[in-house]
This record gives structure tokens, sequence and C-alpha cells, in this order.
């Protein structure tokens, strides 16, 4: 009987201990846990200010991308370059072009295409085409290499590049030409005997022919001179006239030969193809007959209208 009041007595006293705990525990168990995980509190951070960049460094370079141009003597030259700068502020940029002797030139703007002394750009970094032409003044000049300098400035902020014209000769600088001033090419020549004809050469083209000699091409035994046999300059535009003997040999069969003559000089050359009709002793007799037979009639015609009269 005792031993069970004192059972019961245990469990009441069990139900009692868990009630407060099971009201408390959970309080209790946040707050130990708040208080475990709580740090000291730091002082906030001043933010520092952003560095100060710089600013950029002003700068201007030119190029092009075909910085060496090759024509014939007498032409323009057009170089297209492109300006890269960076600027801070709107500046003027003055355009000059450095000219070798007997050369003129300008800058232009590329679109539209004009002649400017100068640009101004915004200021940033960009990039500007311009063109720069050069053309000869008055004579043409010699073959060979110049060199131009197209320049670009503002103020201490400058750039330039340097241009090259290659002159090379044109196809007909130098032309020797040689001609019969008949136009006839074709003549009669007698066997044995000096045969003159006339003959021109002419320098057609822009440079001076020097050293010109004269010869030909001929049959075997046939003798061709020149009077002159030679000149030492020829200017453009000038002609000269020249003599020519040929003379087949005796005993040459009458029929056409061919005779080439020849002009040669360090620049040029010229041919000239002549077909010689040889006419024999005899066929000359038969002509010298003819002609005196002609003449014979005509004199007796002549005198028997005058007999009627």
């Amino acid at each position: 009987m005792f031993k069970f009041r004192g059972v019961r007595y245990l469990l009441c006293l069990a139900l009692l201990c868990t009630v407060p705990v099971g009201l408390f525990g959970d309080r209790v168990a946040l707050a130990a846990q708040e208080s475990g995980n709580s740090s000291p509190t730091l002082p906030p951070i001043e933010e520092q200010p952003p560095e100060e960049q710089p600013p950029p460094k002003e700068s201007i370079e030119l190029f092009a991308q075909f910085p060496v141009l090759e024509n014939t003597a007498g032409a323009s030259f057009k170089f297209e370059v492109t300006v890269e700068y960076r600027i801070r502020e709107r500046r003027t940029f003055d355009l000059n072009l450095t000219l070798p002797p007997g050369w003129n030139g300008t800058p232009k703007s590329r679109t539209p295409e004009k002649a400017i002394s100068a640009f101004e750009p915004e200021p940033q970094n960009m990039t500007e085409k311009l063109i720069a032409e050069v053309w000869p003044v008055d004579n043409l000049p010699e073959p060979g290499e110049y060199i131009f300098t197209f320049e670009v400035a503002s103020g201490d902020l400058q750039g330039s590049i340097d241009l090259k014209t290659v002159v090379v000769e044109p196809a007909l600088r130098y032309r020797l030409s040689m001609f019969v001033p008949t136009e006839r090419t074709g003549i009669q020549a007698k066997a044995g005997e000096d045969n003159h004809m006339s003959i021109m050469i002419m320098n057609s083209a822009s440079g001076d022919l020097e050293d010109i000699t004269l010869s030909s091409e001929k049959p075997e035994g046939w003798e061709v001179t020149f009077t002159p046999s030679s000149l030492d300059t020829l200017e453009p535009g000038l002609s000269q006239e020249i003599d020519v003997v040929i003379k087949p040999p005796s005993g040459t069969e009458a029929g056409d030969y061919p005779v080439i003559l020849k002009a040669t000089s360090e620049k040029s050359d010229s041919e000239l193809e002549l077909r010689v009709a040889v006419l024999t002793s005899t066929a000359w007799g038969g002509i010298g007959i003819g002609i005196a037979a002609g003449v014979i009639t005509g004199l007796i015609i002549w005198f028997r209208r005058l007999g009627k009269r």
C-alpha cells in the first residue's frame, strides 16, 4: 500500500519539474544562443574619395597607306593622309606642304574635295582623312624621286609625314620618226650612178634626242650615203632634212630591190623601207628615145599649127 503511494508521489514530482522546463526552456535556450552569437560593434568605415586621374596626353600622328606614288612626267600625284589626334580642347590645326623646286601643291579635304589650309576637329580621340596633291610647274621634271613633307600643327602639338613621288619617263618621251616628204617610198634608180632623194627625220616627243646616226640595210655591192650622216642633237618638235644617195652597182639587173634606212639614237630608233626600181642602161636608152620622140612629135604638131595660121 505504502509502496504504491510512494510511486505516485514520485510521478507527481517528476511532472511538476517537467512543466516549468517546457514553459521556459525555449526562452532560456534562445537567450543563451543570442548571447553566444553576439559580437562587438565596429565603428563605421569612412569612404575615401577616388584618386584624380591625370588628363590624357594630347597627341597627333600622320599615316599614309600609300606614301610612295609613281607616274609619268607632267602628271599630278594625290596622297591620302590619315590624321589621328587626341586633344582636350578645341584646336585649329594649320596644314603645310614643303615642296622641292619646280613643284606646286595644296592640302585638300577629302569629302568634299577642296583646297584647305586648316581644320578644327572636336576635342576627343578621332581621325581625319586629308589629301595632299602635288604637281610639276612649267617644265617637266626629270625622271627620279621627289620628297614632299606634309605637316599638321597647332602650337606645340604637331605631326608630319614624308611623301615620295617617283617620276618615270613616259612611253613616248623619246620618239624618232623618219619619213619621205612626198610620202612616196618607191623610187627609180639607174645602175652605176648616184640617185638622190630627200628624207626627213623628226623628234616627235618631249625630250632631246642626241647622237643620232644614220645607216642602211642594202643589197650586196650597193652604196647608200647620207648628208649629213649624223646629228648631235635634235630638239623636241624639230625635223632635219637628209639627202640620201643610192647607187646600185653597174650591171645590176632591172627589178625592184628593198633598201632600209635607219636612224639610231640612245633613246629611240626609226626605220624607213624603200622599194628601189633599178632600170638598166638599155631601159634608160628606151626611155630616152621615147622622151625624144615625144618632144619631136610635139614640135611637129606645133609647127603645123603655126603654118596653118
